[in-house]
């Protein structure tokens, strides 16, 4: 007779979190490599320490694969249109509502990034890209990036935090992407978290990152 695994996931059990650095504090050792340098970037972020087994850290890190089916598929269609594919047949009838998607179109040529960014409230499930993309320039599509993100509800320096850490795949590797930012049910349905004692206030941001050139697969930021 075998049992069925149903779910899996993780808990961290006696997080201290404290607004100070606390006394004799172990930092863990980030490497010098460039591509490693996002941790500290995160670092810089303001928050609180949390401290673990003996290990501080001013964020909780955890990453791994998923077969979990995304919310909403995005295709690049003839290079000129978007097609969203909602997954659940709920979404559709929620989609209209405000703020339950939206994204940024980014193509990046010649070390030169562009972009458009895109809301999915209205019934257009297939939205043309303009020509030329009206967001030129790395400058300009973060700051449409930061404006996504902290009219969600994060912070200007969480907002910054997340796009430092990806800026290297977002605006410099060539290619065409797309970042969908989820709502909050679907990430709450998808990364399940219980916290005791309960926030006063959460904001979760879901990420999915689509690429249309070059690789067959979808990367998600889900700070």
């Amino acid at each position: 007779r075998f049992s069925a695994l149903r779910s899996l996931g993780m808990r961290w059990q006696s997080v201290i979190v404290n607004p100070n650095p606390p006394k004799n504090m172990k930092l863990a050792i980030v490497p010098a490599d460039e591509k490693y340098q996002w941790w500290e970037k995160l670092r810089k972020v303001p928050s609180s320490w949390v401290t673990n087994r003996g290990e501080t850290e001013r964020f909780l890190y955890y990453d791994g694969p998923t077969a979990s089916k995304l919310p909403v598929d995005v295709k690049l269609e003839d290079g000129r249109h978007l097609q969203f594919y909602p997954q659940d047949e709920t979404q559709g009838k929620e989609k209209n509502q405000p703020g339950l998607h939206e994204g940024i179109y980014i193509h990046v040529e010649n070390g030169v990034a562009s972009a458009q960014h895109i809301s999915l409230e209205s019934d257009d499930a297939n939205p043309e890209l303009a020509q030329p993309l009206p967001l030129q320039g790395e400058a300009a599509v973060a700051a449409k990036i930061l404006e996504m993100l902290t009219r969600y509800g994060m912070t200007k320096e969480e907002a910054q935090g997340v796009i430092d850490a990806w800026a290297p795949q977002w605006f410099h590797a060539p290619g065409r992407r797309f970042l969908l930012r989820m709502s909050p049910k679907e990430y709450d349905t998808l990364c399940p978290l219980t916290i005791r004692p309960k926030p006063t206030t959460t904001v979760r941001l879901g990420l999915v990152m689509t690429e249309f050139d070059g690789a067959d697969k979808v990367l998600s930021a889900q700070p």
